[in-house]
């Protein structure tokens, strides 16, 4: 009788967790599906910066920019800084010095640009396999998807710790993603003002 009330228990829990994972999966199709037909996309952003050491917290307004295959950019014309994704290659430009990310850097912002894809229907989470964790928090306004990136040694050299993207659940659209860094620390960019398949300059994913 023990083990077949233990064996009951163990397929209750593949049943669950197998239930979780579909909802997941099906949370990512629908948003990714929403924006598929997509090829460009502006919104304005608020870049929020927190730091515990600082009393008041840092706000800039700037503009998000998508084009498809594989272009993003963050770009705060008021400080001349940028976060660029283009293709493989990320670039941070801070008061208007570009620096090209490298080794542990870039493999962060490859799993931030894979998971911007797959929410804007430009890829999936597939590569992302061993590389971060995904976890997802649903209410009946809110999707929440949680990204933890796998780090091998320290994590006192991580520049952040995870990836916090909340979703709008009626519009299916990105409202704000926090960037964890050490600590308390943290990035937080908001988004509005949604204009999908408008003009993106060239140069806007340019240094």
């Amino acid at each position: 009788m023990k083990n077949c009330k233990s064996i009951v228990s163990a397929l209750l829990i593949c049943l669950l967790a197998a239930g979780t994972a579909w909802a997941q999966d099906a949370d990512l199709q629908r948003i990714s599906e929403r924006h598929r037909t997509m090829k460009t996309l502006n919104a304005t952003v608020q870049r929020t910066r927190h730091n515990t050491a600082i009393a008041d917290d840092e706000v800039t307004a700037g503009t998000f920019s998508l084009r498809k295959p594989g272009q993003m950019a963050l770009t705060f014309p008021d400080g001349g800084d940028k976060l660029l994704m283009d293709g493989t290659t990320y670039t941070m430009v801070t008061a208007g010095k570009a620096q090209v990310a490298q080794g542990k850097t870039h493999a962060l912002f490859s799993v931030l640009q894979d998971v911007l894809r797959a929410l804007t229907g430009d890829g999936d989470t597939a590569s992302l396999e061993g590389r971060a964790t995904l976890e997802w928090t649903r209410s009946d306004d809110w999707l929440t998807l949680a990204v933890t990136p796998a780090w091998e040694g320290s994590k006192r050299r991580m520049m952040f710790r995870s990836f916090i993207f909340t979703i709008d659940a009626r519009h299916l659209r990105l409202r704000s993603l926090r960037m964890n860094e050490r600590g308390d620390n943290y990035t937080q960019y908001d988004f509005t003002d949604y204009r999908p398949d408008t003009p993106v300059a060239d140069d806007t994913f340019k240094p």
